[in-house]
């Protein structure tokens, strides 16, 4: 395929998204090391001249990747938000493993970024100054629902939030690779919580 120059204007939202789409396929792939801008650029379709005309860096468009992400794997998970905790819970973890089968690559980038940003100093010091707030309310919020429900004790709330977070890295690093084995931890986690998947020693 012929590569592009600079897109007209009323086409360049559609091509800054399949920046960003191709651009977490290669960064989940090859890590923010293995990508070179000539990669970026050919992957879409462009020319580098055309790829700078949307990103000055390489990290400006390895954070808007990451922004781009997190704002499409929040909003399905919110999305799936219902009245009670465990229903939400389900739901939000029936989300991620939708998201999973749909497009791999979300959960492999975000996976990678994780060790690119203790890798990469630079990352890391922007990283660092991210504002996070979306992810730690959207926990904090199921906590809620719970107390609220009556099936959640309000004293257990910062270790729930903590033991979600938990899970919801661990389904990205863990086993996001395989759908299988996503399936089965998505099943047992909810079974857990049910406490339908340990009982009590026999005696």
């Amino acid at each position: 395929m012929p590569r592009l120059g600079r897109p007209a204007a009323a086409n360049a939202q559609e091509t800054r998204q399949r920046i960003l789409d191709s651009a977490r396929k290669l960064f989940a792939d090859k890590g923010y090391d293995g990508t070179s801008n000539r990669a970026l650029a050919d992957a879409v379709g462009l020319t580098t001249g055309a790829l700078y005309h949307y990103f000055d860096r390489k990290l400006d468009l390895y954070l808007e990747v990451y922004e781009d992400t997190q704002r499409h794997v929040y909003d399905n998970l919110e999305a799936a938000v219902a009245d009670t905790f465990i229903d939400s819970l389900r739901g939000v973890l029936e989300a991620a493993h939708g998201l999973n089968n749909d497009d791999p690559s979300l959960a492999q980038f975000l996976g990678s970024c994780r060790v690119d940003v203790q890798r990469h100093a630079e990352l890391g010091e922007v990283f660092a100054t991210l504002d996070h707030t979306r992810q730690n309310d959207f926990f904090a919020g199921l906590v809620r629902l719970g107390v609220k429900t009556g099936e959640l004790d309000a004293g257990d709330g910062a270790r729930t939030a903590a033991l979600l977070r938990t899970v919801t890295i661990g389904l990205v690093d863990g086993v996001s690779g395989s759908q299988a084995r996503h399936r089965e931890a998505v099943d047992g986690i909810i079974q857990l919580f049910e406490g339908k998947l340990v009982r009590p020693p026999a005696t």
